[in-house]
């Protein structure tokens, strides 16, 4: 893995320096729609249209499992953005 990362630190380096990359830097989402925050469970009680959001209904430790399946799928595919 440390291989794979240090490819891309050194993509983005030569892209931000103009240098030729052979392509533009690219980076995906797998999922069926772009609403990200459907693809965690633990954010469904949450998203609910005019509900405010504060920070002591958020359970961290929840999202987990869903953030977990999201990077292992993200893995699949070849892309030049980092899982942050």
């Amino acid at each position: 893995m440390a291989k794979s990362i240090n490819r891309k630190i050194d993509k983005h380096l030569r892209y931000w320096q103009r240098e030729d990359t052979g392509r533009p830097l690219a980076s995906v989402t797998i999922a069926e729609d772009f609403f990200f925050s459907r693809h965690y469970g633990a954010a469904q009680p949450l998203l609910q249209p005019g509900k405010v959001i504060t920070p002591d209904m958020l359970d961290v430790s929840a999202f987990m499992a869903d953030y977990e399946q999201m990077y292992q799928d993200s893995l699949l595919v070849e892309q030049d953005g980092f899982w942050v």
